[in-house]
């Protein structure tokens, strides 16, 4: 099962059907709010998320947040050979 700390309130876990946005409560327990068939869809949901609860005043605000969101998920991601690019998520292939 996958639990992955994605920022300081939401996690990426997963069971063996979906994959889930998630808060852990305080004891311990994963709170699902969010129900993905797909790690992408999951990953954009949380991108979008983000993107609409963040506090930008200008489109030059909402890029730069956008950016740095991008570039902390792929850092996070890189393990699993999966960027994240202008809104889109496309696996890297390794040889």
């Amino acid at each position: 099962m996958i639990e992955i700390k994605l920022d300081s309130d939401i996690w990426l876990t997963s069971d063996e059907h979906q994959y889930m946005l998630s808060k852990k409560r305080p004891d311990g327990i994963f709170a699902n709010f969010s129900f993905h068939s797909s790690l992408e869809s999951a990953l954009k949901s949380y991108v979008e998320r983000f993107i609409r609860l963040s506090e930008a005043k200008s489109i030059d605000e909402l890029r730069k947040i956008h950016f740095d969101l991008i570039e902390s998920l792929n850092k996070l991601l890189r393990p699993f050979k999966i960027e994240i690019r202008r809104g889109e998520m496309n696996e890297r292939i390794s040889k």
